[in-house]
């Protein structure tokens, strides 16, 4: 019989879009942490993203994919994630471009 410390830990959805991406639709129960920003000037490194992060999604053992539209941004987030300690990252290959094309679950 588990006990609760040893639940399993369940997995948490990251998706390093932009709020405006995010808005258009995302995996139920997604946790938004921005890596890159919209500026006028185009896209921009989130100086706040770490700290965001943390706050968000504490537990550095916490399972997590992490997504973003194609790929690029996500393989970023999951270097740094990496480089913050966070233990168990899966980048979902081929952004959320993918997830939808495989009739994955979708909210907005």
């Amino acid at each position: 019989m588990p006990t609760p410390t040893s639940r399993a830990r369940s997995v948490k959805f990251l998706d390093v879009r932009t709020p405006e991406e995010f808005a258009q639709g995302h995996a139920p129960g997604a946790v938004n942490v921005p890596v890159m920003l919209s500026s006028p000037g185009g896209m921009q490194a989130n100086p706040a993203f770490l700290e965001a992060l943390t706050s968000a999604l504490p537990d550095a053992q916490q399972p997590m994919l992490v997504c973003c539209k194609a790929g690029g941004r996500s393989a970023k987030a999951a270097g740094m994630l990496s480089e913050a300690g966070y233990a168990q990252i899966t980048d979902v290959l081929g952004g959320w471009n993918a997830w939808t094309a495989a009739a994955l679950p979708e909210e907005k």
